[in-house]
């Protein structure tokens, strides 16, 4: 048994602030754009995936402006 199957569908970190930079990343959610794409199409092993390099990218980001 999948138990991510049991904990729903992962909603979308989206919150608005959606602005590509020029890495194609987005400014808000720090998602690329081809992970936006087709979010809710996506199985949730992929979600997490897709949520664990936007989590990694804000942090460089973060470093990279200090």
């Amino acid at each position: 048994m999948n138990p991510l199957k049991e904990i729903g569908t992962i909603k979308s970190p989206c919150i608005n602030k959606c602005y590509l930079n020029s890495r194609d990343v987005c400014v808000g959610c720090h998602r690329a754009r081809i992970e936006i794409i087709g979010w809710a199409e996506r199985t949730n092993e992929e979600k997490i995936k897709i949520l664990k390099k936007s989590r990694f990218r804000k942090y460089v980001e973060k470093k990279e402006s200090i």
